[in-house]
This record gives structure tokens, C-alpha cells and sequence, in this order.
């Protein structure tokens, strides 16, 4: 038979249950809406310019299939001193650095930066070499008179610098 005293002792372990369930629940939302949180503006800043600076460290630096292993660096300076190297595939240092360049963008920036970008190329010789890919959705081009991030790499020449400079639209 159940006494009084027990039927306290059920009533009580009950009634923790109850708390623990409910305490349970509450930081089951927390989690909830602490995950549905926008990722900080700082942090994405700071993605985004690494984005930019990774990008071209990691084009400058690509070593070539169709140019006898060179590195896009190097066919960029050779470009900016009269582009001298022919690739195997017949086209000059200038041209093969555009077209690569063109194909690299198509599969990476293209697809990772729908708000668009530019890409400049320049040295005081007069090397000149201009890419830029408008918003996808409203077809706006991207400058400097828009948001972004850009990242600059002066590349030594002799005599002078080639400067490689990108800028991601926000």
C-alpha cells in the first residue's frame, strides 16, 4: 500500500521531470535560433577578402599545362616585356595568360561572386589587361563606386612593377 510520504516522493520526481523537460525545450530553441543567425559582418568582410587575395596568389602563382610548365607570373612579366615566350599551343605569353585567365574566371569567380567583378593587370610599360564580369541579377558593373573587397600584388619587373589587382563586388 502506498503511503502519503511516497505518493510526496512521486508528486516531487514528477514535478523535476517536468522542470527538466522544460528547461530541455528551452535551450533546444536557443540552439534553434542561434543557428538561424546571419553570419557576422565582420567575419563575412573578412571571407570575402580573403577571397580576393587568395584568388590571385593562387593564379600567379599556377604553373601552366600548355606552356611548358611556366608560372602565370612569369608569362605576365614576360607579357609586359614584349611577350617573347610562344606556347605550345601557338599563342604568345599576352594571349595565353587572357585566355587563361578567361577560363579560370568562367569556373571559379563566374560561379563564386554573382555580384560581379573586375580583375586589372597593368604595368608602367603599358601592359594592359582588363576583365570584368557585371551582377548577375542586375547587370550592374562592378567599380569602385560599389562595395567590395580588393587585393593588390605588385609583381617586381625590371625596370618597374606589374601590379595585379582584383575587386570582388559586394
Amino acid at each position: 500500500m502506498i503511503t502519503i510520504k511516497q505518493k510526496k516522493s512521486q508528486m516531487e520526481v514528477l514535478g523535476l521531470a517536468f522542470v527538466v523537460i522544460l528547461i530541455m525545450l528551452g535551450l533546444f530553441f536557443i540552439v534553434i535560433l542561434d543557428a538561424n543567425k546571419e553570419v557576422s559582418t565582420q567575419r563575412t568582410d573578412f571571407m570575402f577578402k580573403q577571397r580576393a587575395s587568395n584568388m590571385i596568389n593562387s593564379i600567379i602563382h599556377s604553373s601552366t599545362k600548355d606552356c611548358n610548365n611556366n608560372k602565370i607570373e612569369d608569362l605576365m612579366r614576360d607579357c609586359a616585356n614584349g611577350g617573347t615566350v610562344i606556347c605550345d599551343n601557338g599563342e604568345n605569353s599576352c594571349e595565353y595568360v587572357n585566355s587563361t585567365l578567361e577560363y579560370i574566371f568562367n569556373q571559379t569567380l563566374d560561379i563564386w561572386v554573382p555580384t560581379g567583378y573586375a580583375f586589372n593587370v597593368s604595368s608602367e610599360s603599358g601592359m594592359h589587361t582588363y576583365i570584368m564580369k557585371p551582377d548577375r541579377v542586375t547587370g550592374r558593373s562592378c567599380s569602385r563606386n560599389y562595395t567590395g573587397e580588393n587585393s593588390l600584388f605588385p609583381i617586381p619587373l625590371d625596370p618597374g612593377y606589374l601590379y595585379v589587382n582584383i575587386y570582388l563586388c559586394k
